[in-house]
């Protein structure tokens, strides 16, 4: 925010009220007499000096009205003057900082309101010294209407006091788990901590957000029915599922060095005043009426100027704690663990957004994950495309990462402070071994699939209101027909023993141009959970009631694609398609649709190939 253009914006209604002193005192000022301006002057100082004392010509509210106006001026002057020095002072220590923005915020939102009243003070004296001087006019109508437009603005400036006096509390869909009962990951957080020279989080919870972050403000989670106090450490399951055990203790122990640097406690102390300035700021710009929000523009643009004084120093501490907690977590692995962490996260954080995005609509279909963290490590394994990905996390290297509280410096700028280069670090090979062959951290932790799948059910409650009102209240006849399929393709992917990408990824594309809309995350979760599919022969009985000859055809070709898809038959795929296709006899009842002349995206390429007597 200019200081000019604040300076200006808050002129005007002294202005006015000047204009208005002037002209009752010394009209002919106007008339161009400039000698009159002076003893304008000379009557304001010797009211001001000799406290009440007016012996200029004219009367004396005109003289109080333009020392008012002078001195709130004056005053907001000063409190532009002042926020650069308390910046430049409070700036110099985190800790000074921490402990000393509260009650500077707080006498700053009362130097604000005081500069308010008497601006509204000065535009109602003008309005009601015009009225009766020059018009005769009762002032009373003018000035309820400017009483009711400044409520609302006073009420933005009061407001955030009581928010500034309440313990901070982070509200986080998170579980919190005990160490006991996972004492592998306990192990690796008490040897980080060791390590870091920090001490042990009083609680860890684990959730589907992707982000890593510690507070040691109060944390509401939906499984406790009071808040969690002490230090707490978050952990992100889907993120967590996607680095390397090394990754994982570089994050970590970054994540504890905040605690040992007391960054939490700046966070708990900075963060709630200055979120409360910033919701002042909107509730002025955003409420009440037009003429209210115009009175509000001096307060607003004074509020703006303290903001992006203060969002600056925060900025530049938040760079310098992050880099000391980078150097912490790289002390716990190696520099390139954390920046490989850095890199997983910026893309992961992308892909859960498309994974809630995908769970949404699959719910309002009627299709629901069990697990929401198999669904995003799909979506990493089978959806990106590999070529793609080194080239794309280069370019995307200016991004932050989210974080419930702080402003964080960029993910390239991080990579390279730690002294690594930033283009040997990103070659091809080491992001596809990174991504895609390195070990991840579940493998050598306790069972988290109970965790993933709590979650999942907590995040379906979550999303609810997106999903429930288009929701349908039971599956349609092409709905069963497309999870029938499904079924098929995923015994024919797990009858081996083993679940081979080249076969998933042929059996996707295939369903999906032969059968329409086709489930391709349900599909996935079936493959993973083989135990879970229905009796074949159950199935087989059931799709001769509903396939088309052609259907049974198709399911057939996509059936003998998957086996071939890894370049080797083996003889339970054989014998199962054989199985299959022997006992696969669609009804002579049933009819092969007509076909439609321009089949579109969403409908499978040959109509035959759905159900006929099940869809409505």
């Amino acid at each position: 925010m200019s200081v000019l253009k604040v300076m200006t914006t808050n002129a005007v209604v002294p202005a006015i009220g000047c204009g208005v002193s002037i002209l009752g005192l010394h009209p002919e000022v106007y008339r161009g007499d400039v000698a009159a301006l002076g003893d304008w002057g000379g009557c304001l100082w010797s009211l001001a000096v000799s406290l009440g004392d007016w012996s200029c010509a004219g009367p004396v509210e005109f003289g109080w009205l333009g020392l008012a106006s002078i001195l709130t001026f004056a005053f907001v002057c000063t409190m532009l003057i002042v926020n650069r020095a308390a910046a430049a002072v409070l700036g110099v220590s985190r800790a000074l900082l921490a402990f000393s923005f509260l009650p500077y915020t707080i006498a700053k939102l009362l130097s604000v309101l005081t500069a308010t009243i008497a601006t509204i003070g000065i535009l109602a004296a003008s309005i009601s010294l015009l009225a009766t001087h020059w018009f005769d006019l009762d002032p009373a109508i003018f000035l309820i209407i400017l009483g009711i437009a400044s409520a609302s603005l006073l009420w933005a400036l009061i407001s955030p006091g009581a928010a500034f006096f309440r313990a901070a509390k982070t509200h986080v869909a998170a579980r919190p788990v005990s160490l006991y009962e996972h004492p592998r990951l306990g192990l690796l957080i008490r040897k980080v901590a060791k390590q870091t020279h920090a001490r042990m989080p009083d609680n860890v919870l684990i959730g589907l957000e992707p982000t890593f972050f510690a507070t040691s403000a109060s944390v509401q989670t939906p499984y406790m029915d009071k808040p969690l106090t002490g230090q707490t450490l978050h952990l992100s399951l889907p993120l967590m599922s996607l680095f390397s055990v090394d990754e994982l203790r570089a994050v970590i122990g970054h994540e504890l060095g905040h605690f040992s640097g007391a960054d939490t406690v700046y966070s708990m102390r900075f963060a709630p005043a200055f979120a409360g300035v910033e919701g002042a700021v909107a509730r002025i710009r955003d409420g009440g009426g037009w003429l209210s929000r115009l009175i509000g523009f001096p307060a607003r643009t004074l509020l703006e100027d303290f903001v992006q004084l203060f969002a600056s120093v925060h900025g530049r501490m938040s760079r310098d704690r992050e880099l000391r907690a980078d150097r912490l977590g790289a002390k716990a692995s190696s520099p390139e663990d954390i920046a490989f962490s850095l890199v997983k996260s910026s893309v992961g954080g992308s892909v859960w957004r498309s994974t809630v995005e995908n769970m949404v609509e699959g719910a309002k279909k009627g299709r629901f994950s069990r697990n929401a963290v198999r669904t995003f490590l799909d979506k990493i394994r089978f959806d990106i495309d590999r070529d793609k990905l080194p080239p794309s996390i280069e370019f995307a290297m200016g991004a932050s990462i989210e974080h419930p509280t702080d402003s964080h410096p960029s993910t390239e700028y991080r990579i390279e402070q730690m002294g690594l280069d930033f283009e040997e670090l990103l070659t091809a090979e080491n992001v596809l071994t990174r991504f895609f062959v390195a070990d991840r951290a579940p493998t050598v932790l306790d069972n988290l699939l109970p965790i993933e799948e709590d979650l999942t059910t907590l995040y379906y409650h979550i999303l609810a209101p997106h999903w429930k009102p288009e929701a349908p209240e039971e599956a349609d006849g092409f709905e069963i027909f497309l999870r029938l399929m499904a079924d098929f393709l995923a015994h024919m992917v797990t009858v081996d023993g083993q679940i081979d990408d080249r076969e998933v990824e042929a059996a996707e594309a295939h369903a999906a141009e032969r059968f329409g809309d086709f489930d391709r995350a349900g599909f996935r979760e079936r493959c993973a959970n083989p135990e879970d599919l229905p009796d074949l022969d159950r199935m087989i009985e059931f799709a001769n009631s509903m396939l088309t000859p052609t259907g049974a055809k198709n399911l057939l070709e996509t059936l003998r694609a998957i086996a071939e898809a890894d370049g080797a038959l083996d003889p339970r795929e054989e014998a199962l398609f054989a199985h299959i296709a022997r006992s696969l006899n669609p009804s002579d009842d049933i009819v092969d649709p007509p076909p439609t002349e321009t089949p579109t995206a969403e409908e499978p390429d040959d109509p035959q190939a759905g159900p006929t007597e099940a869809t409505p």
